[in-house]
Order: C-alpha cells, then structure tokens, then sequence
C-alpha cells in the first residue's frame, strides 16, 4: 500500500475525545491513504474493558491510518499479546485491521525504521521514520506494578542495540525520528537543568542521534505541551501537525 499525507501529535493517553470527535480541523481533512503519527502514551491498550475495545475498533475503521510508538504510560503486558509482524520493513504490533486485514492501528516498536511507500506521480518515494518509545514516570511511586505502571517503560540494551543496527542499514540517515521523550539538551531547557536522573540514559542516547545521523525533524510527545525548540525539533500534546511541513493542522 502506498500512503499520501502524513500527520503527527501527542500523547493521546486513552482520551476517547481524541478520536470520538469528528468536525476537528484534522478529522475533516484526513482521509484514506494518510497516517497519523502519535509520540507515546497512546493510551487505548490499557485495560481491554469493552469500551477500549470498542473505541479501537472505532480508530481502526477510520479512514486513516493510525501509528503509535508507546510511552512510559502503557500495558506493557497486554501491548506485548499481540504477535509481532513486519510492516515497512519494521518491526510492528497490529492491534486494528480493516475488514480486508489491512492494518490500521499499529504500534511501531522501539528502535526501527519504516521505509514507507508515498504515492507520487513520477518515481517511486519512500518516507522513513525511525522509532524509539519509552520514557521513565515521574509519577511511578503513586502506581501500582502490572496494574497501572510496568517495568518495561524503558528501552533495554538489546533494543539500544537494535536501533543502533538499523539505523546503519539505512546508513545514518532517515526522514523522522518519532520518540516519546525528547534529547538531553532539549530536556535541560525545558526543566532548566534538573532532568529526571533515571531517564538520563535514554536522553542521552537521543541526543547522540542528534549528533551521529541526518535527519529531517524530530518529533515527541511525554513532557505534555506544543512547542519547537529548534527549526528541526518539536514537542507535540494536543496539536496536529503536518509532519512532512511541520504546520499546525489544530
């Protein structure tokens, strides 16, 4: 399948307003062949109750495609049910399927690069996204483990590792960088010098991918507002962005 427009925002936290409401700004332009990009804590695979099921099936039937890299916020446990298959040349949980088994709700696991067809009129185009989730809770103390907070919220090495691989098959070079949390410099400004220790590991990771491969823009969501730091570096929540444009949708 070849995509047309790609759109990207924030955590959605299992918001069901995010997706219920249809007379939004992007609801009323998106259409069959875009993509819409989430920077974790999507939020709608937490507690499998039928009224999340239900809402997935919802997003599932959209006429666009919906993907998400998980946040700290996630079931891990229950994320981690579903098989993992290939989509875009990544590695992919598909959690919603059209009727014809086209997959329309997709996580897209952490340390991969999706190399994903555009339709264009003259050669064939790829778009690719390189993807890591995870990001540490501040507010972990206040949940309970296996019911609303998992140890997995972290990459592992072997995930580090994986990134770092796929990354140089595609030579150091991709299109967008879709993460949960930000890069160390960005988090500094932002909490003015007083980052969260125990998440400086995966920081500092994105940061040396600032420094050590091309890319275009880099979105993520966590730290719950809209602004760019820099003209190639953005923090999503509620907004919908244009990511191929970086314009605000809504």
């Amino acid at each position: 399948m070849k995509y047309r427009r790609f759109y990207v925002t924030g955590d959605t936290h299992g918001e069901p307003g995010r997706f219920m409401y249809t007379d939004t700004a992007f609801e009323k332009i998106a259409d069959s062949g875009d993509i819409l990009f989430i920077a974790g804590d999507f939020g709608f695979v937490w507690d499998n109750s039928p009224e999340e099921q239900a809402i997935r099936e919802i997003i599932a039937e959209k006429k666009y495609t919906t993907c998400f890299v998980d946040g700290n916020h996630e079931n891990f446990d229950l994320l981690e049910s579903y098989p993992v298959s290939h989509w875009c040349g990544g590695k992919v949980h598909v959690i919603g399927e059209a009727p014809d088994g086209t997959p329309k709700l997709i996580h897209l696991m952490r340390g991969q690069v999706y190399d994903i067809p555009v339709c264009t009129s003259g050669a064939e185009k790829c778009i690719s996204v390189f993807t890591m989730g995870g990001a540490f809770s501040v507010d972990r103390r206040y949940r309970r483990e296996g019911e609303s907070w998992w140890p997995r919220e972290m990459p592992s090495q072997e995930e580090y590792t994986e990134a770092l691989a796929n990354l140089k098959r595609h030579h150091n070079r991709v299109d967008y960088l879709l993460t949960h949390t930000g890069r160390e410099r960005s988090l500094d400004i932002f909490f003015l010098g007083r980052r969260n220790p125990n998440e400086m590991e995966l920081n500092h990771f994105l940061e040396q991918l600032h420094e050590s491969i091309s890319f275009t823009h880099h979105y993520f969501g966590h730290l719950h507002d809209d602004l760019d730091f820099t003209e190639k570096e953005t923090l999503l929540w509620f907004q919908v962005r244009d990511m191929i444009t970086n314009e605000i949708i809504e």
